[in-house]
This record gives structure tokens, C-alpha cells and sequence, in this order.
């Protein structure tokens, strides 16, 4: 049933239909007429001769035989309107049931060429569907003036051509951004070690300044791919620790004490605390990111400031703000593009990866929660953790 057509299976439906109504419909009108005309006739015809054989019943006499000869007379005229009223019967049987398969027939294959008409723009839909590929994703199907199911499937499938064209930009954007990450410390040791090579007879101290170049790129290279792989993990997350999110902001800026300092920022920890439930281990890393950047894009003897908040609906809002270099409104919105870095921390040539933001977004998505994020240029950033 599944290999044939749409076309075919709801002519087979119709045609199914079409025979039960019809089949209902012969049955009763052979009944009909067999109860409303056919029986009566029968039923009067014996009556009529049961009461005239009763009527002309006399004493034998000299006129019983001139009698008997009229009753067979009568008789046989009543058999002959009995066989005519039975051929009748027959005949209309027949023309009924002649009748009922020619209609069949007909509606059967009226409904055929009906389906067949209604279903061409679905055909076409299907064929045009059928030719796209990765190369002709921005070509949109032409959408029918009517506002019929198959337009609405005509819309919803460009929309999707919208949303797979985007994802596969995304996707082209992450795999440059990726190869070019992992290229530069690469490329770093590579050079070190053509250096390396020049020299006919390198001293301790060269070999020692090229091991530490590759250590850190190693490290570099092993952060960026540890990321990567919390990125694209979809695993199961045991969310089962209780934790203290004051406390968890002391021991990062306990951790941040140095590079606090050194900036002369003013770090406002909360006063209150909250507990809620989940992954200590990813909550940690999510939240001493965004207090980094807090310290990492601000200005010298700025501020830094974490704050807890109970919602009216029962959850948790986690504010991060500091008095920084800011974003665009634009940059903000691509913050959490993997990769992606504001064309400011580039100019002041801030290190970093573009990783951060969408790891963050992901372990906060992975507790339930969303991440929201507002940044005016060279005022601050604030970023709002609900759980």
C-alpha cells in the first residue's frame, strides 16, 4: 500500500466509498419495489382468484363444466401477469445492478482525473523539491497565489531552505574559524623549529626557548580542542550537586586576585546567597568565564560586580557587570557564534579563541537556563544568567 501513489490510494478510498453507497442505495430500491410493487401485485392476483373460485362454487349441475372452463381461463391469465410481474422484477434486478457498476466505473475514474488535477501543484512541489541540493540552497520555491495546503507547505519549506542555508553558512564560518585557530600555533611551532634547523649549532638556551614555544602552543592547541569537544558534546550530564553560588563566586575571584590587582578593579561579590542544583564542575567553568571577561575587557580601575537575584517565578538571575570596553549592539548578537570576536578586543589585541561565549551558552542551556547578554561600546557589558 505504501508503494502506490497518493493519486491511486485516495481513488482506491473514493472508489471504496462509492461502492458502499451504491451498493446501500441498489439494495434498497430492489427491496423498495419489491415491497411497494412487486408483492402487492402477487398478493392481489390470488386474492382475486381465491374469491372468485369461491364465489362461482355451485352445486354440480349442467353449467359446472362452462364454469370450470372460465376459472382455468382466469387462472391461467393470473399465472401469465405473475411470470410478467417476476421477468419484471428480474429485469429491474439487473438494470439496478447494470447501473450500479457503470456508475462505479464512472466515478472511479471521474475521481481519478479529479485527484489528478488537484494533486499537479503538489507533483510539481515535489519535483522542483527534488533538484535542489547544497549549491541552489538561496533559490526559493515560487509560492502559489493560492493560499491552499500546498502553499503553506511551499512557505514552510523555503523557511527551511532558510534555516539549512544558514546553518550551512554557520557551519562553512566554524570550520574556517577552527582551521584557522588550530593553524596559527601550528604554524608557531613549525617556524620554531625551521629555526631551529638554521642553526648548525644551537645552543641549550635555543633548544630551551623552542621547547617552551611548544609547550605553549601544545597548550594552546589542547585548550582549543578540549573546548571544541565540550561544544559538540552531547552527552548525558549528571546535574545532581548542590551548590553555594556565593561561595562559587568568592573562590573565582580568589582564583582572579592577581589580574584584579594588577587592573586596580573594584570587585563587588554577593552578599546574599542562593543554592541551586546541577553541575558544580560545569557551573564552575561557565560562570569563572564570564567573571574573566569581566576582568579581561575592563578598563584600569574599573568595577566588576556579581550580583544574585530571586525571579518571581522561582528562579535564580545571575548578573555579571563591569564598566569594560563594551561591544556593538551587533557584536552582541554574534557573541555566542562560535569563533567570533569583537572587532574591539581584536584591536587591543586581547588573547582569546572565540570559544568562550558559546561554551558558556551551552552549559547554561545543558542546566535549563538562558543566557542573555547587553554591551554599549566603552561603557560595559552586563550578562544575565537565569537558572
Amino acid at each position: 500500500m505504501h508503494k502506490i501513489s497518493l493519486r491511486l490510494r485516495i481513488t482506491l478510498l473514493v472508489g471504496l466509498l462509492l461502492v458502499l453507497l451504491t451498493t446501500m442505495l441498489t439494495i434498497v430500491s430492489i427491496l423498495s419495489a419489491n415491497y411497494y410493487f412487486v408483492t402487492p401485485q402477487l398478493q392481489e392476483g390470488a386474492y382475486e382468484k381465491l374469491n372468485k373460485v369461491i364465489l362461482d362454487s355451485t352445486p354440480i349441475d349442467s353449467t359446472l363444466i362452462d364454469s370450470n372452463h372460465d376459472m382455468n381461463t382466469d387462472t391461467l391469465n393470473n399465472l401469465s401477469a405473475q411470470t410478467k410481474i417476476t421477468a419484471a422484477q428480474r429485469g429491474f434486478s439487473l438494470q439496478s445492478v447494470t447501473v450500479l457498476i457503470a456508475i462505479i466505473i464512472f466515478g472511479l475514474g471521474v475521481t481519478y482525473w479529479i485527484m489528478g488535477r488537484a494533486l499537479r501543484p503538489l507533483t510539481v512541489l515535489s519535483e522542483t523539491i527534488h533538484d535542489i541540493n547544497e549549491h541552489n540552497l538561496s533559490k526559493p520555491i515560487e509560492e502559489s497565489i493560492a493560499k491552499d495546503e500546498v502553499g503553506s507547505i511551499t512557505a514552510s519549506f523555503n523557511s527551511m531552505l532558510d534555516r539549512l542555508k544558514n546553518s550551512f553558512e554557520q557551519q562553512k564560518s566554524f570550520s574556517a574559524s577552527a582551521a584557522h585557530e588550530l593553524k596559527t600555533p601550528l604554524a608557531t611551532m613549525k617556524t620554531s623549529l625551521q629555526v631551529l634547523r638554521l642553526d648548525d649549532l644551537p645552543s641549550a638556551d635555543d633548544f630551551k626557548d623552542t621547547i617552551l614555544v611548544m609547550e605553549q602552543n601544545v597548550d594552546r592547541l589542547i585548550c582549543i580542542v578540549s573546548d571544541l569537544l565540550l561544544l559538540s558534546s552531547q552527552g548525558k550530564t549528571e546535574l545532581d550537586d548542590e551548590i553555594s553560588l556565593r561561595t562559587l563566586f568568592c573562590e573565582i575571584a580568589e582564583e582572579l586576585k592577581e589580574a584584579i590587582q594588577r587592573k586596580n578593579l573594584c570587585c563587588i561579590l554577593p552578599q546574599n546567597d542562593c543554592l541551586i542544583t546541577g553541575n558544580r564542575m560545569l557551573l564552575r567553568s561557565a560562570f569563572y568565564n564570564l567573571f574573566e571577561n569581566a576582568v579581561k575587557y575592563n578598563k584600569d580601575g574599573g568595577t566588576v560586580e556579581a550580583k544574585l537575584q530571586n525571579t518571581l517565578d522561582g528562579k535564580i538571575s545571575v548578573l555579571i557587570c563591569d564598566t569594560g570596553i563594551g561591544m556593538t549592539e551587533e557584536d552582541a548578537v554574534r557573541a555566542f557564534e562560535p569563533f567570533f570576536r569583537a572587532e574591539h578586543s581584536r584591536l587591543q589585541q586581547i588573547p582569546g579563541n572565540g570559544l568562550g561565549m558559546p561554551i558558556i551558552q551551552t552549559i547554561i542551556e545543558r542546566h535549563g537556563g538562558e543566557i542573555l547578554l547587553e554591551s554599549k561600546i566603552n561603557i560595559g557589558t552586563k550578562v544575565i544568567v537565569v537558572l
